[in-house]
């Protein structure tokens, strides 16, 4: 059989499933007042999307910036976590966030890196990607 009739036999609507993931946050078990992690659930997001993600830790120079990583890895939180809701405006409200990404950050603390990892992977990313794109950065830079 050959890929193309392979891929003709490919269920689209199982293929354009986001998978997902669960997380064990120790953070949010602190906010709920629990001893044990509490499990969330993160899915995989479009590649454009974390492409973007990644592309906004950089400055207008194209220099990497540590504290626009941090927001882009909570906004990429924000988007890739499906349970909880962070965009749910009553939880925004609640915990005084104007954004989803402010409320990631609130809940989950310096566990945001760990779920953004997590969510880039599940949609595709390795490490060393984001190397990657570093690099790609630089050299947009220096032309």
């Amino acid at each position: 059989m050959s890929i193309l009739d392979k891929l003709l036999s490919v269920n689209v609507a199982e293929f354009e499933t986001p998978q997902e993931a669960t997380f064990k946050s120790k953070q949010l078990a602190k906010a709920l007042g629990q001893r044990d992690a509490v499990e969330i659930t993160v899915k995989e997001l479009p590649v454009r999307r974390c492409k973007q993600m990644i592309s906004d830790q950089f400055n207008k120079k194209g220099d990497f910036d540590f504290e626009r990583n941090q927001r882009a890895q909570a906004r990429l939180v924000a988007d890739g976590v499906k349970d909880p809701d962070l965009r749910d405006a009553r939880l925004r409200e609640h915990f005084g966030c104007e954004t989803p990404a402010d409320l990631a950050e609130k809940l989950f603390g310096f566990e945001v890196t760990k779920i953004s990892d997590l969510i880039l992977s599940l949609s595709g990313f390795e490490s060393g990607d984001e190397d990657e794109a570093e690099k790609e950065q630089e050299e947009l830079k220096n032309d």
